[in-house]
């Protein structure tokens, strides 16, 4: 903005100023004196009218962690509820077989208590024992569904007059561990496709192993059968089955298919058909049984009959 005198025309002392212009309001000056307006509008207590008052708001009690504190005089709120802080634990209820553990904390402004849950349900555990070694007290009875999703179809009690039998886990285990039952897995297991039980070879190379029939040893045979043809169709079925966690399934010895035979009105989609146990007979044979009328025979291992695997804990 430049300035110019003009003496001539001006008396002394007087001068004037050229090309001066009007100033103007920039669009951020109105900006920021729209906001100041605003600003003032809404912390600014308003009266009953509608009219603004020239004083702000007056506050109320303290905000608590369920309360806002509001204006006494209109109600507006000044700061928002606080809300819980479950901060501080103050006590746990244990987990059992069947239930989830729950732990207390609390709020560290109010002490309102929280319930949250703490350790997993621990499962029944029978691990060489008729009763959860956890102290509940469970048993399974026949029919139960087992810990790996199927059917309990043989217990070894005293009520039934059996005595708890040997498991035996491996191949090469000559110790093996003290079970009670046998659970046959659900129906469906070989694919929920096709829900009936899976006609399959007993094995292609017609694998020679140990003769063992007794309850407790279908697990071991499976093993051996492996470990001789390790895709066997019906032992491999059966050890590679994994349900509800439990991976230890295998195709029943002698003994054991006949007492899934004898207890099938427990176990559901059994057909009156032949099913292949673990046991061999001969190096070319191994033992089956009818399960319309129970007898069991032998046939040769290339022959397809019905499978169910099973487990023994």
């Amino acid at each position: 903005m430049g300035f110019f005198i003009n003496q001539d025309l001006r008396p002394e002392g007087v001068f004037k100023m050229k090309n001066f212009k009007k100033p103007k309001f920039s669009a951020l000056f109105v900006f920021t004196a729209l906001l100041a307006v605003i600003t003032f509008t809404f912390t600014a207590c308003q009266d009953p009218n509608g009219g603004e008052t020239s004083h702000t708001h007056t506050p109320g009690a303290a905000t608590t962690c369920t309360t806002a504190q509001t204006c006494t005089d209109c109600g507006e709120v000044i700061v928002a509820a606080l809300g819980h802080d479950f901060s501080i634990f103050v006590s746990t209820i244990p987990e059992t077989c069947t239930t989830d553990g729950l732990d207390t904390y609390e709020c560290d402004r109010c002490t309102e208590p929280e319930l949250r849950i703490g350790t997993p349900a621990l499962g029944h555990d029978h691990f060489e024992s008729l009763s959860c070694i956890n102290g509940c007290g469970h048993q399974y009875a026949l029919g139960d569904t087992g810990p790996g999703g199927g059917t309990i179809f043989y217990v070894a009690d005293s009520l039934s007059g059996r005595t708890p039998f040997t498991l035996y886990l491996h191949e090469t285990d000559t110790t093996g561990v003290t079970a009670h039952y046998l659970e046959a897995a659900p129906v469906g297991w070989y694919s929920t496709t096709a829900p009936a039980d899976p006609y399959l070879v007993w094995s292609f190379g017609s694998p020679n192993i140990v003769i063992q029939y007794d309850i407790g040893t279908g697990r071991r045979s499976t093993r051996r059968i492996l470990a001789l043809e390790s895709t066997a169709p019906a032992a491999f079925a059966c050890d590679d089955y994994i349900n509800m966690g439990k991976d230890d399934w295998f195709l029943p010895s002698r003994d054991e298919l006949n007492q899934l035979f004898i207890n099938k009105i427990h176990v559901d989609g059994l057909a009156d058909n032949y099913f292949w146990s673990s046991s061999q007979y001969s190096s070319s044979n191994a033992w089956n049984q009818n399960f319309s009328l129970g007898t069991q025979n032998n046939i040769g291992k290339d022959g397809m009959l019905n499978v169910r695997a099973i487990r023994a804990f």
